[in-house]
């Protein structure tokens, strides 16, 4: 599971990201709907419940499970709860932007240079907090940020509207995605 590094993230023997998800007898419609999501995409993927299963337990607080499921597990890349378009975000990455539709391929497109090499994106606003901590931490590490102001930047907040952002700021590095900022997410983000 755990791959070749010793942070904690699912892989497969050749080292590609495997795809996990947890859930409970008790989640409800959550994890039904993450599972038939996952299902829908046609991608491969492992479901691990937790009930009275102590080393699946053990595995989602390896993973940095906590209590919320559905947890999904996708090489470094977790999501806890069900949101769409973050599961989307978690497919791109492992699969290619071949699973995207033509719509949501023409927005991730922006995430990427020339060469198809990613960049790393922040859909953020002048007043969040958390995006000039971001803004500061690359400077300061002179590392490049296309830092898009969805207040002013009308075809940005178009993307993020698409992306269904739901805070300040969302990231991404290529097709990966983080909501939030942290140096911690923003280093495992960067790393695949």
């Amino acid at each position: 599971w755990f791959g070749f590094n010793t942070e904690p993230g699912t892989f497969r023997g050749d080292g590609s990201e495997q795809i996990v998800v947890f859930t409970s007898e008790n989640c409800g419609n959550n994890c039904r709907e993450a599972v038939a999501y996952l299902r829908a995409s046609g991608m491969a993927f492992e479901e691990l419940k937790l009930d009275a299963n102590e080393a699946n337990t053990k595995l989602f607080r390896q993973l940095g499970g906590a209590d919320t499921v559905p947890y999904l597990s996708s090489g470094y890349q977790k999501v806890t709860g069900f949101y769409p378009q973050d599961y989307l975000s978690v497919l791109a990455a492992a699969r290619g932007l071949s699973v995207l539709d033509e719509s949501m391929r023409a927005v991730y497109a922006h995430h990427f240079d020339k060469n198809n090499i990613p960049l790393l994106v922040m859909y953020g606003t002048t007043w969040c907090v958390e995006c000039a901590a971001m803004r500061e931490y690359c400077n300061d590490r002179k590392i490049k940020l296309v830092d898009w102001d969805v207040e002013t930047d009308v075809a940005a907040a178009k993307r993020y509207e698409q992306l269904a952002g739901r805070e300040y700021p969302l990231v991404f590095y290529g097709a990966r995605r983080m909501n939030g900022f942290s140096d911690t997410g923003l280093r495992r983000l960067m790393k695949q």
